[in-house]
């Protein structure tokens, strides 16, 4: 029934790791809350159809405000690493710092260069160690989007020849510190490594962790240098802080973020966790970093196993409704749908216009408000003057549109139709032999005379059946015919003398003999009223032999 576009993360296993990204934010806004650990099945807001799901790129670019020099510096943020996209261009103390060549305008191209043992970082970053150096440049080989974004200039180093200072390899390879009084040097998307000379200047490109990872896979390496100056961990996976003790990572069993920056975030299994209020928790929609704009009007997202529906520059949580059914978007306005329902048709809840439960299912359709219980005229149109007395049938049951209202057929409809003006003055009679009148626009009961009509010249002598009896339209009114005369005819003026023969029979109430009757006189008909008394005479006819 519905197509909806569904989202692919592109974030891999990060060395071996389930997807995780990873930014930095400002402000404190939301609420604290915990994930639940308790498995469950899948949440109705994943079957309802995504758009967009909370941001899982594998890379993103933020900025930070650097007081030192009074300018932002741009970052590049994925995996558990938040890099400066540029490398280091502070001037450090006088003669440990230099450009390439000693020109200006390599320090634009390359970044500054560094003695090792005086490199400057913005606050909260560093000098990355071979472990990092190696970790990125695995992750840059493994994701072309990550490349393609993200890389290192090769401006080559400087070193102390017999004639004073000299630089080389420039554009051929980079060569930054990468402590412990180590070098990296970069070629491309390899790496390697070689002591550092103190007297040499390098390339310096600074790095912070976010102190968030997927798994306890993801941790770095722990040992007893790296304990000094690690912090914890919080492993998403199992919800919890690790710690580097002794050579190895232990579960500190605390969620409190101390060691990152305030708004840090990051994404597991569609789920946005976040440091706030010095805790790691479940990330809240007022933390998502998707914005509801009018790009995005009117679109689903699901955020931490919620979906949230873009409505005029604000995030909505859809209702239970609109979960099973799906969000009504402005392009499936007039769409009709159902869902089961343990609801009876006869509860009074519903309106006289509204579509009732049916074989288990309630009907709902989708129109500018939103989702709301269907109407008869969903299925079957409007009922307006254009179309009354048109007939329709829903789920087995017959409608009428009658003065702008779909009606249910009466009883009585059900069995002989509906009234209308094209019906006018038909009779129709029940299954139990009760005749009904069209009477304008409704049913009533039929009168002998409803069903005879008028006795007017026209159908004078005119016979008619009503009642299990038979009716002659005489010159006053309607005559009921005894039985004798509806065998032999009317006895009139015209046939007086005349002789006629039957078989007698019992309802005769005369002998079983042939016989004849004659009127001596024509009968004056009353309507409803016994004819007046008449001569009868009979003549007996005799039958000869042989005859």
């Amino acid at each position: 029934m519905r197509a909806f576009q569904k989202t692919t993360s592109l974030f891999a296993l990060l060395f071996a790791c389930t997807c995780v990204l990873v930014s930095a934010c400002g402000g404190d806004s939301g609420s604290s809350g915990a994930p639940d650990e308790s498995e469950e099945d899948v949440h109705p807001a994943k079957e309802a159809g995504v758009d967009n799901k909370v941001s899982d790129a594998t890379i993103t670019k933020d900025k930070i405000y650097d007081s030192s020099i009074g300018s932002y510096l741009n970052t590049v943020q994925f995996g558990m690493y938040i890099w400066l996209e540029d490398n280091a261009t502070e001037s450090g103390s006088y003669g440990n710092t230099m450009c390439y060549n000693d020109d200006p305008d390599n320090c634009y191209a390359y970044g500054r260069m560094y003695h090792p043992g005086y490199a400057r970082c913005p606050s909260g970053f560093s000098v990355p160690t071979k472990e990092d150096w190696s970790k990125t440049m695995a992750y840059i080989s493994k994701y072309p989007e990550v490349a393609s974004s993200f890389g290192f200039s090769m401006g080559g180093y400087c070193y102390e020849g017999l004639h004073g200072i000299a630089c080389t390899d420039a554009d051929k390879a980079g060569y930054y510190l990468a402590g412990d009084s180590t070098i990296a040097i970069v070629k491309g998307r390899s790496v390697s490594f070689r002591p550092a000379d103190e007297q040499n200047f390098y390339q310096l490109r600074c790095v912070k962790y976010t102190y968030l990872v997927a798994t306890v896979e993801d941790l770095p390496h722990c040992d007893s240098i790296s304990r000094n100056t690690l912090q914890p961990f919080f492993v998403m996976s199992e919800k919890t802080n690790y710690k580097c003790s002794g050579t190895r990572w232990v579960d500190d069993f605390t969620n409190n973020c101390s060691s990152a920056e305030n708004g840090m975030s990051a994404v597991y299994n569609d789920t946005m966790y976040i440091c706030k209020f010095r805790e790691w928790q479940v990330a809240d929609i007022s933390d998502s970093k998707d914005e509801c704009t009018d790009k995005n009007d009117r679109t689903t997202y699901l955020f931490n196993g919620d979906l949230y529906a873009c409505e005029d520059g604000d995030w909505r949580a859809l209702k239970n409704l609109e979960l099973k059914l799906g969000y009504c978007r402005p392009s499936m306005i007039g769409t009709l749908d159902s869902l089961e329902t343990t609801t009876s048709a006869s509860q009074s809840n519903y309106y006289s216009n509204e579509v009732r439960p049916y074989d288990s299912y309630a009907f709902y359709a989708c129109d500018s408000t939103g989702w709301r219980t269907a109407l008869l005229s969903d299925y079957m149109g409007k009922c307006d003057s254009t179309r009354e007395f048109k007939e329709g049938e829903l789920h087995e049951v017959r409608y009428v549109c009658r003065k702008g209202v779909w009606d249910t057929f009466t009883k009585l409809e059900s069995e002989i139709g509906v009234c209308s003006p094209k019906k006018q003055g038909v009779i129709d009679t029940t299954e139990s032999e009760v005749a009904y009148i069209c009477d304008e626009t409704s049913w009533r009961t039929a009168t002998k005379y409803d069903y005879l009509g008028d006795c007017v010249p026209k159908v004078e002598n005119k016979i008619l059946p009503y009642g299990g009896d038979k009716y002659i339209c005489l010159e006053d009114g309607w005559y009921k015919m005894n039985n004798l005369e509806v065998d032999m005819g009317l006895c009139t003026e015209k046939r007086d003398g005349e002789i006629e023969s039957i078989i007698a029979s019992p309802h005769l109430g005369i002998p079983l003999i042939p016989w004849t009757k004659k009127l001596d006189s024509a009968p004056r008909v009353i309507k409803e009223r016994k004819p007046p008394p008449r001569v009868v005479r009979l003549i007996t006819v005799k039958r000869m032999a042989g005859e």
